[in-house]
């Protein structure tokens, strides 16, 4: 979804934009970025647009957290990827 088109305050989409960031997955990669410090480090964003933009990434299923276990796994082990876990394979096991 493009950011100016996105539920945020226009003039924080507006600065978002004119900053290089034209989609959602834009600020979402910049945020998963090791070496990136944060919006909050962005000048005119302070904690509470920073918490704006993070709360629109996590509606959209964007924003990578602690609980993404399985991307934080395809990371390490980038050869499954589009294999399914083992605990997925037991579970479709026992449903049958």
């Amino acid at each position: 979804m493009p950011v100016s088109q996105s539920a945020l305050p226009s003039g924080l989409r507006r600065f978002l934009t004119s900053s290089g960031y034209r989609t959602l997955g834009d600020l979402a990669d910049k945020l998963a970025d090791p070496d990136f410090r944060g919006l909050e480090s962005m000048p005119g964003i302070g904690p509470y647009r920073a918490r704006l933009v993070k709360g629109v990434l996590d509606q959209f299923g964007l924003l990578s957290g602690p609980s993404d276990l399985q991307a934080a796994i395809e990371k390490l082990f980038p050869e499954l990827g589009h294999a399914p876990l083992p605990i997925q394979d037991l579970q479709s096991e026992t449903c049958r």
